[in-house]
């Protein structure tokens, strides 16, 4: 599995929009770096690829302190492919917690089971989100 690596340093002043493939070993790192060096990130979308007999990496843990674009600018994310996993949810629920201009979270599950989607999306929609006016949403 490759290795992602880390734009330690660097800030993205002009990054909008992040398209992030979850895949590969250490993304959470990579989002937890982009997110606190991206100040005026308005968009983000995770997108799980996973393939048979692969489970997606553990391992994320939330920035020390809440990153500028979650406190001002984020108005929109994306996760298609959400699996519902504990660290998944930990994530997705710092995102809602979080993020102030918040204006849509629309979650698209792997899973094509009804229960098992209905109780995933019911879980979302019970977190106390930061924004008033978010749409928790399913793609």
């Amino acid at each position: 599995m490759k290795q992602v690596v880390n734009p330690s340093g660097v800030i993205f002043n002009q990054l909008v929009h992040l398209d992030l493939n979850t895949f590969a070993e250490g993304w959470w790192d990579l989002l937890t770096c982009m997110l606190q060096d991206s100040p005026k990130l308005r968009f983000l979308k995770l997108t799980d690829n996973f393939y048979i007999g692969k489970d997606i990496p553990t391992g994320w843990k939330p920035p020390s302190s809440v990153p500028e674009c979650l406190l001002h600018s984020l108005e929109a994310f994306e996760w298609f492919g959400y699996r519902g996993k504990q660290q998944n949810r930990e994530m997705a629920a710092y995102v809602l917690k979080n993020s102030i201009c918040l204006k849509t979270a629309t979650f698209s599950p792997e899973s094509t089971r009804l229960g098992k989607k209905n109780r995933m999306l019911k879980g979302l929609a019970s977190i106390i989100t930061a924004s008033a006016s978010v749409q928790i949403l399913c793609g």
